[in-house]
């Protein structure tokens, strides 16, 4: 059986519960949906878990832990890329994400790394959602989770799961 599946790559469970918050305070005043913060590695994939399951298995060691520092604040009149965080490219998680759409046999567009904060257009009046992000420019993201998500733009993000979860090596972790 094949549904809608997205890999995403989540932040340290401290950041996590940091962001989520900060995404229920801007739904809460804009009337959008709350969703829990991930940047999207590749997203609406036509596969079953169990398969894709095993190539991220087989690929994670591929990818460590990853410290992208939050570079800027920005907004687009895109659904799902209104109001993010705006992240540095890394080799590393565009080479993982290069070999996992080459394993699922897709072309992969071009990779803007992000971690969205809103969906839905921001009207002319939630401008100051973009300024009261502001304090979270350099914060660097520790990204060291994946996870295999249902979930694709027709599902309302309270309707995303998360099937599996693997953890990330962190080359920069004291060895013990």
């Amino acid at each position: 059986m094949t549904s809608q599946l997205s890999v995403w790559l989540v932040p340290s469970a401290d950041q996590d519960t940091t962001l989520r918050q900060r995404i229920a305070d801007i739904a809460a005043r804009t009337g959008r949906p709350a969703f829990a913060p991930h940047v999207t590695v590749l997203g609406d994939l036509e596969i079953g878990a169990a398969p894709l399951s095993a190539m991220l298995k087989d690929l994670q060691a591929s990818l460590p832990v990853q410290h992208l520092p939050v570079t800027a604040i920005r907004a687009e009149p895109l659904f799902f890329k209104s109001l993010y965080l705006d992240l540095p490219q890394s080799l590393t998680l565009s080479r993982f994400r290069e070999a996992l759409a080459q394993r699922l046999r897709l072309g992969a567009p071009p990779f803007a790394p992000h971690l969205s904060m809103a969906y839905g257009v921001l009207g002319p009046q939630e401008r100051g959602e973009i300024d009261g992000l502001g304090d979270l420019i350099g914060l660097p993201l520790t990204l060291g989770r994946l996870q295999l998500v249902h979930s694709n733009q027709a599902l309302a993000p309270s309707d995303w799961r998360v099937l599996e979860e693997f953890a990330l090596n962190d080359l920069h972790a004291p060895r013990g």
